[in-house]
């Protein structure tokens, strides 16, 4: 089989469970909730959307970090210790930890500083008594607090201030989510608390052995959304390209096609050279079907004249980086006329004297060829005193050249040199081999990783025997104490031994000769990059890994993973760096206001809302130029009590207005939600303090509760039914002048209205 590798992703696997799908999921309309993991996605901001209640609502996020490490850094304790991976978590992983108060008399908690905006956040948490069965959760900047019962899933008492409001959700297994709700400031500071008993005070003297387990903090905006970790699954990068340099080999490499445009004998890195009487090799790209079936094989005529010494050629060639040692090349090739059967070719590399005879047949044959020492030039040529024909035409298609005796299935490379793929756990092509050189060494690949203090952590790899039918995993000294090690047998599928710090270890088949191979063990109490280390250590017989290598023999590995979890979790496929914990912004799935069906992803371009406060407009940003607001009065498109009416005093002008930022300039496109109340019609207007002081001015006036946008200068957008009587109005404007000192006006009740009249407004935005 020849198919183009990609590096596929198996969806979510327990244990030695592998999803047999293997095609991206791009169905992004029928209830679609996520991404597709093999699709990266990233945002460092917040982003609203249409929820599936047809509410304005926030994506997914977790403004927390390391949501379920609470021995994290980011987690600052007090009078509190953290036993981590202590207990099986609400999605079945042995992830959560315990929370265990000290015998000192006070408050026991720990929490984080995060920084936010002045709107409406929830806090929430998976909570678990144990030894205690009083809970609370705790906003800082606001000041409240609820106290939960975790023993009969009901809240208690306020805790210093009240929220604005809470919830607790039995989720099984004696778990629940408990949750939080109030208005913020410009940070704040969620806590989890250990009560011995309900408020209201949290303080008491605990005994070092009580407490809660804990798992699954969020913060974020708005109501109570679903749980979105922020606790890297992998630690590990680049979990299935373990050619890549995030994966150090010693004494070892990964066998891989170093010939470049393995497949386009036209490009210029292949050299058409020619000799005394000869003539350069004569290419047609894609003239032929390939041995995988696509129509990617060259004709090539090689005309070495009449000549014949052996100065006297036509060759092609390509110069691969590489460094002494033993080397096979490989290539397809074939007679493209029946008057070219059983005409030769030379295969050789350029450096040595040795070549290989190709005799050409009417089918497709793989030509292989081996050599230890200097690799010059890997070269299929018609030379003088070693062919009898003058002109040879062949179908030519995948050159390869690996390191090792060995040539391996054919790997198609472009640009650079490509990792020879083979068949994985999945069925498809993504696994590397690791062979060992010919040193008299330990012969291993390593990465680096920083896991937080003193936890738990499983390492776990998928493998299957090749040359080399044994795996060691280990850990550096500092990270896995005194050299943790475990040896598997790929044939059998055996533990061999385990050693160290790792406190258990495991191998379970997956199929096809594949193995998933996972070990357990205690990290470092202080770790750094340059400590840690995951090692994939190949082994000779026993349990011996220093040995004098042969240059070819390996295993197949592939999705390795360091977890940060005592039991072995899902695999989690990381195509890119390490990662570390982040707050999380998800991707956005939008729904239609009106009929609730989805939408699908939606994808917009980058931009910044250049308005403050665009939910109070009584706040002094929004300058008064007449009439009055009142405040949070109705309900808003994202189903908060946010929204304000704006009311006209005595003109038609009366309403609020904010400075654009200076500097400003060019085409800019405003919007804001509104709804029809007692007003016969409004206006919104850009302003530019030139002579022409309008560049976007338009009346919106109502059929019902349907409005009518209508711009007399600049372009109105059509208005977007956002539900419950609310409609999303746009208006661009023409070029504002960046130096002047321009403005964005609402008008609740414009020149059609009586004073007293006023309309509802929310979610104001110019961008």
């Amino acid at each position: 089989m020849f198919p183009v590798p990609t590096h596929g992703l198996m969806g979510a696997m327990s244990g030695a469970d592998i999803s047999a799908g293997v095609a991206l999921a791009l169905d992004f309309i029928n209830g679609a909730t996520s991404l597709d993991p093999r699709i990266t996605f990233s945002r460092t901001t917040n982003a609203t959307l249409t929820d599936s209640t047809g509410k304005i609502a926030y994506a997914p996020h977790n403004l927390l970090t390391n949501s379920e490490d609470f021995e994290a850094s980011a987690w600052v304790p007090s009078n509190t210790s953290v036993t981590a991976n202590n207990a099986t978590a609400p999605d079945g992983t042995l992830t959560a930890d315990k929370l265990i108060a000290n015998t000192t008399l006070g408050g026991h908690f720990t929490g984080q500083s995060v920084t936010t905006t002045a709107v409406a956040h929830t806090f929430s948490a998976y909570l678990k008594a144990a030894g205690y069965n009083w809970a609370v959760l705790y906003l800082g900047g606001p000041n409240v607090g609820i106290f939960f019962d975790l023993s009969n899933g009901t809240t208690g008492s306020t805790f210093i201030g009240a929220p604005t409001s809470s919830s607790i959700t039995a989720v099984g297994n004696g778990w629940y989510r408990c949750s939080i709700t109030a208005t913020l400031s410009t940070s704040a500071t969620p806590r989890i608390y250990i009560a011995s008993a309900d408020g209201p005070s949290a303080g008491f003297a605990g005994d070092n052995v009580s407490g809660l387990f804990a798992w699954g903090a969020q913060l974020n905006v708005g109501a109570l959304q679903s749980y979105n970790s922020t606790t890297p699954k992998n630690l590990l990068g680049f979990t299935q390209e373990f050619n890549n340099a995030a994966w150090t080999k010693s004494n070892s490499f990964v066998q891989t096609n170093l010939v470049l445009w393995s497949e386009d004998f036209s490009n210029a890195a292949w050299i058409k050279s020619a000799g005394g009487t000869g003539s350069a090799p004569v290419v047609t790209a894609n003239a032929a079907t390939a041995p995988d079936g696509t129509t990617t094989a060259d004709l090539i005529l090689f005309n070495r004249g009449a000549g014949n010494t052996g100065s006297d050629q036509s060759g092609l060639s390509s110069s691969p980086s590489v460094a002494s040692g033993t080397h096979t090349q490989s290539i397809w090739l074939k007679a493209a006329t029946a008057g070219d059967v059983g005409k030769q070719l030379a295969l050789r590399n350029v450096a040595g004297a040795v070549y290989l005879t190709v005799t050409l047949t009417a089918d497709w044959v793989r030509y292989t060829r081996t050599e230890t020492g200097a690799i010059a030039n890997f070269e299929i040529a018609n030379r003088g005193t070693f062919t009898a024909d003058n002109s040879v035409s062949a179908h030519v298609w995948g050159a390869q050249l690996v390191q090792g005796s060995v040539p391996g299935d054919y790997q198609v490379t472009t640009s650079a040199a490509a990792a020879v793929q083979y068949s994985d756990p999945n069925g498809t092509r993504t696994a590397d081999k690791l062979v060992e050189d010919a040193a008299t060494a330990f012969h291993y690949a390593f990465q680096l990783a920083t896991p937080s203090n003193s936890a738990p952590y499983t390492v776990s790899l998928y493998a299957k025997a090749a040359e080399r039918t044994r795996l060691r995993i280990s850990g550096s000294a500092s990270s896995w104490a005194s050299q943790s090690i475990a040896v598997f047998d790929l044939l059998n599928g055996t533990v061999v031994t385990n050693s160290g710090a790792f406190t258990s270890a495991s191998i379970v088949s997956v199929g096809n000769g594949w193995y998933r191979c996972t070990a357990t063990g205690l990290s470092n109490a202080a770790p750094t990059p340059s400590q840690e280390m995951v090692q994939i250590v190949l082994v000779s017989s026993g349990t011996t890994a220093s040995y004098t290598g042969d240059g070819t023999s390996g295993i197949f590995i592939w999705g390795a993973q360091l977890s940060n979890s005592a039991s072995v979790d899902p695999y989690v496929y990381n195509p890119q760096a390490a990662p570390t914990s982040t707050a999380y912004y998800g991707p956005r799935f939008d729904y239609n206001p009106v009929t609730l069906a989805a939408n699908g992803l939606l994808i917009e371009q980058q931009s910044t809302n250049l308005l403050l406060w665009s939910e109070d407009f009584s706040n002094a940003v929004w300058v008064n130029n007449g009439g009055t607001v009142t405040s949070n009065a109705l309900v808003a498109p994202d189903g908060t009590t946010t929204a304000d009416y704006l009311v006209r005093s005595t003109a038609s002008g009366d309403g609020r207005y904010q400075a654009i930022s200076a500097g400003t300039s060019g085409v800019l496109t405003a919007s804001i939600y509104i709804k029809k109340d007692t007003a016969v019609n409004s206006a919104i207007w850009i302003y530019d303090a030139t002579a022409v002081a309008d560049r976007a001015f338009a009346t919106i006036t109502w059929s019902g509760s349907t409005p009518t946008l209508t711009a007399t200068v600049g372009t109105a957008g059509t208005p977007i039914d956002a539900g419950n009587g609310w409609w999303r109005i746009s208006i661009t404007s023409t070029a504002l002048v960046g130096a002047n000192t321009n403005r964005l006006y609402l008008l609740p009740a414009y020149t059609a209205s009586s004073n007293g009249q006023q309309t509802a407004f929310w979610g104001a935005q110019l961008e």
